[in-house]
C-alpha cells in the first residue's frame, strides 16, 4: 500500500512544482527500505527457498482495495492457509549484523533453520557453522545478546 500511495504522490508532487519538495523529501524518507525490509520478512518466514522472494512483484498485481483482504495477500505471497503457525528463522537479525557476509548469514540460516535455535547459540555452537571461525562467532553472538538487552529483537521459547 505504501508504494501505491508513493506513486500516486509522486504525480501529485509534479503537479506542486518547487511547493512539492519538502512533501517529496518526506515520502520518499517513508518509503525508504520498505521493499528491503518485505522481502526480508517474506524470506524470514517462508518454509520453503523460493526462486523469487520479491514481495512487491507478487503483490503487484492485485488491486488496491484487494490488499485489504489479508487472504488474498496470504495467498499471493504463498502462505497455505492464514490459521498456518509460522515462525521466523532469523534472517532479519542477521542482516542487521555489521560486515557479515552473505554467504556467512546463509549458511547460519541454514544451520540452525529456526530463530530459536539461532538466537540461543552459544559462541562455540556459531563457530561450527562453515565460514564462521571463533571471532566471527563471538562478534554474531555479542551482536545479537546487544540486539535482546535492548529489545530490538525478542527471545522465543519453544
Amino acid at each position: 500500500m505504501l508504494q501505491r500511495l508513493s506513486s500516486r504522490l509522486d504525480r501529485i508532487i509534479v503537479e506542486l512544482g518547487g511547493e512539492g519538495q519538502l512533501i517529496a523529501i518526506q515520502a520518499a524518507d517513508l518509503v525508504d527500505g520498505v521493499v528491503e525490509l518485505a522481502n526480508m520478512v517474506f524470506e524470514d518466514y517462508m518454509k520453503r527457498r523460493s526462486a523469487s522472494a520479491d514481495v512487491m512483484a507478487r503483490l503487484e498485481d492485485i488491486e488496491t482495495d484487494e490488499l485489504y483482504v489479508t487472504a488474498t495477500v496470504a495467498n499471493a505471497v504463498g502462505l497455505d492457509t492464514l490459521d498456518t503457525q509460522v515462525r521466523p528463522r532469523g534472517v532479519r537479525a542477521l542482516a542487521s549484523v555489521p560486515r557479515l557476509p552473505e554467504s556467512v548469514r546463509e549458511a547460519l540460516l541454514s544451520h540452525f533453520r529456526k530463530y530459536r535455535r539461532l538466537i540461543n547459540a552459544d559462541v562455540q555452537a556459531l563457530g561450527e557453522v562453515e565460514g564462521v571461525g571463533p571471532a566471527r562467532a563471538q562478534q554474531v553472538r555479542s551482536y545479537l545478546d546487544r540486539l535482546l538487552e535492548a529489545g530490538t529483537i525478542g527471545e522465543i521459547s519453544a
